[in-house]
This record gives structure tokens, sequence and C-alpha cells, in this order.
């Protein structure tokens, strides 16, 4: 979220560059105007656009499992 505040923000980037470093697939869907908690806070389109590409990451992944 782009209202997000330290520590949040460097524990973000901490964890993209590790996933990365690992292999694992990482993508950050970043909310500019978001808050933090902006998928319960933030009613607006960005927040559903997050919240649908997130559903369907965990939909394509478990049914491929």
């Amino acid at each position: 979220a782009g209202r997000d505040r330290e520590p949040i923000l460097s524990g973000t980037d901490r964890f993209l560059a590790r996933g990365r470093a690992a292999g694992a697939d990482v993508t950050l869907l970043d909310h500019p105007t978001g808050q933090h908690g902006f998928d319960i806070r933030d009613d607006d389109d960005r927040s559903r656009a997050i919240i649908r590409e997130t559903l369907a990451f965990f939909v394509q992944r478990l049914t491929a499992a």
C-alpha cells in the first residue's frame, strides 16, 4: 500500500528480494494510494483488482496441485 510506513515498506522490500533470490515466483501488486489494510479499508477499484488477482493466483496454484 502506497501509504504504508516503515518498517512495513522495508520488510516488503526484503521479502521480495529474498523470494526472488530463492527463485520464487514473487509478484508485487501495488496500491499507490492505499492505506495499510486497504483490502478492507479502501473500497475502490484498485483494491478490488488486487483482491481479484490474488484470488485468481490461489485458484490457479491450488487447482494445479
